[in-house]
């Protein structure tokens, strides 16, 4: 396939698709080890290196999709169409709106659950966020959530919430103060839009996804086209922005700070791969 030969991938590797919507995201990911060249394909930039996991070599393919669902959608989709069957991961890192009140910037959310925040048939018996005819939610791979509890546990005890204190399915690894300004590594549910949360409706969607802990716009898309072709799918992304902050909470760092938390938490994963 051209596309493998421009990419001068290898059609013999396992490989690691990862996936951000903004070069921002990307750059950092680009320190994981060294990439080949640059190519374009449909206006989405791809690259492509061999990193050593535990297990061995593996090919990894980051790709700058753009923003949005279907920007997100058509990445995952293609990376699949590229890689075949040898595409044995499939990540979205990055930045995350901070949806669950308990989250703060630099925390790191691993989403397990994703749904769209936007997508409400509930007049016809969906539940909220399911897109009519589709699941209510989709899911990340169990070995790959069990890799990532692995990989980025710590030695620090959790955070003072209590178990009473967090949404169901929302659960805390600890904290990783000493990566980069990491904060608490959260596993739990994550939503996707093409709409922002703000301040004037994070009250509504957190009653609506009381389980959320993360808000983009691109993941569920993404996660639904890997359920759909069977490519095992997981995020992990770093908090940017609080969606609805308390008075005494910081509500935003830079963008690039979050991707560096990001990208250092997405390699501690793939290298237990």
């Amino acid at each position: 396939m051209h596309i493998l030969r421009d990419l001068h991938a290898s059609t013999d590797l396992k490989t690691v698709a990862i996936a951000a919507a903004m070069d921002m995201e990307t750059e950092p990911l680009l320190d994981l080890t060294s990439f080949g060249p640059s190519v374009d394909i449909a206006g989405q930039n791809w690259r492509v290196g061999v990193f050593e996991g535990e297990a061995g070599p593996l090919q990894l393919c980051v790709i700058t999709t753009g923003i949005g669902l279907a920007n997100a959608a058509s990445a995952a989709a293609r990376a699949h169409l590229v890689f075949g069957e040898n595409l044995c991961a499939y990540m979205c890192g990055g930045t995350t709106g901070g949806l669950g009140a308990q989250t703060s910037v630099r925390d790191v959310v691993v989403g397990t659950a994703f749904t769209y925040s936007r997508a409400d048939a509930t007049a016809f018996g969906y539940a909220p966020g399911q897109v009519p005819g589709m699941p209510e939610q989709y899911f990340a791979d169990p070995a790959l959530v069990e890799k990532a509890r692995t990989a980025l546990a710590n030695e620090n005890s959790p955070g003072d919430l209590s178990a009473a204190d967090r949404p169901e399915g929302a659960n805390q690894s600890g904290d990783s103060n000493h990566v980069h300004g990491m904060g608490k590594v959260w596993f739990g549910q994550v939503t996707s839009s093409d709409a922002f949360i703000t301040a004037a409706n994070v009250e509504q969607m957190r009653e609506i996804f009381p389980a959320a802990l993360g808000a983009d716009m691109e993941t569920t898309a993404a996660a639904q086209v890997c359920t759909g072709a069977g490519v095992p799918f997981i995020s992990v992304r770093a908090v940017s922005d609080l969606c609805g902050p308390a008075a005494n909470q910081d509500f935003h760092i830079d963008g690039e700070v979050a991707a560096a938390i990001s990208a250092q938490a997405v390699r501690t994963l793939v290298a237990r791969l």
